[in-house]
């Protein structure tokens, strides 16, 4: 893998061009056989070794030699070029590596996570891959996608990008002139959409809803986001949604029509660590309820912590792990230290291990107001945990209530706490609902079906 910034990238230029008028004139030609290069390349030799000048020869003598090593190079760039644009190995044609660059806006958070379990399955190992995101990654996600051997292409320095840092967007296109734009998220639709404008040689675009955010804008706003959206829409070839719910709305608002939007369900492969967050963190003989999130308002942690102060006066061994950062994590922190939950309410920052936390979780939990499909709650249907979770849209696509998990009213943390405490005292009810989680997470959430679903829109 090559880890590159914007200033030092250098990219590996694709032989021909698709606008080159010249080339595809070729194509209409015979494929040229392995050995018609080397005798072409021997006829090259010849006419340079004559051009060597013999004693006495003048200048217009050698014209014609000089005009026969001319023809015959360029015969030879062209058989090559030829070889290039229809392959020469086996009698079989040899297409190019289709490259398919991806762009996130943010290292924090479900879309990155996503793109770094889609990029790394073996459906995608005939393409090139490339990676912009923000130079100050969140540690797992990176070192996901340098696994891969994707090209990473950082810009800025901050965890999300902002409109200054993606001015030089228009030159990485023309530079890398990728065959599919690839946009995870709405900031990076909009940006990489714009961006596009600026290219002669559109690539096809596929945007990637990761929950539709903007029906919960306030109304000003929601309303110029989506005549916003609907514009840029014209530059999009397909949409992919990761929940039905999402896919309908998109249809609904007047975005784009059926026919262009995709319904994937996210996928996930959980990957083992050997990090033993008992011991840093004193967890052993304690009932652990853990949410893995951005500290966002999206993700309603007040509510969460409102509930684990009713949880921990049933159940004083029980301790709540936030893992994740986010801008909310100063006011959290006040908020927990007001309800007299220090040393219960436990803060792990942006964690790589976070397999490490669900094996020693107890329950684990998510509070959001709206999701798309939250690849967390199916990270804990993967690792045998009961859920609980809030009844909304997308989640409900995830979890089953009462079968592979407990939903609850958003925004009521007295019946998110009867949730919770009902797992932490009935092991039977736990052990139930987590071995349902981990069958329906086998028969529909792997990364492996989410990839080829994926690979088939860009075909």
């Amino acid at each position: 893998m090559r880890a590159r910034s914007e200033t030092g990238a250098s990219s590996r230029v694709l032989p021909f061009s698709r606008s080159n008028s010249r080339f595809r004139r070729k194509r209409r030609q015979p494929r040229p056989c392995e050995s018609d290069i080397p005798g072409i390349a021997a006829e090259v030799l010849r006419e340079t070794s004559r051009r060597s000048k013999p004693p006495g020869s003048s200048r217009l003598s050698r014209a014609p030699t000089c005009r026969r090593f001319v023809a015959a190079l360029f015969r030879l760039a062209t058989q090559i070029a030829a070889a290039c644009r229809s392959g020469i190995e086996g009698g079989k044609p040899l297409s190019r590596r289709p490259f398919v660059l991806h762009f996130v806006c943010s290292s924090l958070g479900g879309a990155a996570h996503h793109l770094s379990q889609l990029i790394e399955q073996p459906t995608f190992r005939d393409y090139r891959i490339g990676v912009i995101m923000p130079e100050d990654g969140d540690a797992r996600v990176v070192r996901d996608i340098v696994g891969t051997g994707a090209e990473l292409i950082t810009l800025g320095s901050r965890r999300q990008l902002s409109w200054a840092d993606t001015g030089r967007l228009p030159g990485l296109l023309k530079r890398f002139a990728p065959d599919v734009f690839h946009l995870h998220g709405l900031r990076a639709s909009t940006l990489g959409r714009l961006a596009v404008l600026a290219v002669s040689n559109r690539p096809k675009i596929v945007y990637t809803v990761h929950g539709f955010h903007v029906l919960y804008y306030p109304p000003l706003r929601r309303r110029a986001a989506l005549i916003l959206e609907r514009s840029l829409a014209r530059l999009t070839d397909r949409f992919i949604c990761v929940s039905e719910a999402d896919s309908r709305a998109l249809v609904a608002c007047r975005v784009t029509n059926p026919s262009r939007v995709t319904t994937i369900l996210n996928g996930i492969d959980l990957k083992p660590t050997e990090t033993n967050v008992a011991e840093e963190f004193r967890l052993v003989g304690k009932k652990v309820i853990t949410t893995v999130c951005r500290l966002h308002p999206q993700k309603d942690l007040d509510t969460l912590i409102e509930a684990f102060s009713l949880v921990s006066d049933r159940h004083p061994e029980a301790v709540l792990l936030l893992v994740g950062d986010g801008p909310l994590r100063s006011s959290l922190e006040a908020n927990v230290t007001a309800r007299g939950l220090d040393g219960k309410v436990i803060f792990t920052g942006t964690r790589a291990d976070v397999e490490a936390f669900l094996r020693v979780t107890d329950v684990f939990c998510l509070s959001s107001r709206w999701e798309g499909t939250a690849l967390v709650l199916i990270e804990a249907m993967a690792a045998r945990l009961p859920v609980v979770a809030s009844d909304v849209e997308g989640i409900r696509e995830v979890v089953i209530n009462g079968e592979t998990g407990i939903l609850t009213s958003p925004r009521d943390p007295t019946s998110l706490a009867d949730a919770l405490s009902r797992c932490l005292s009935d092991p039977v009810l736990s052990e139930r609902l987590a071995a349902a989680g981990r069958d329906r997470y086998t028969k529909i959430f792997t990364a492996a079906r989410m990839a080829a679903e994926t690979e088939a829109v860009y075909r």
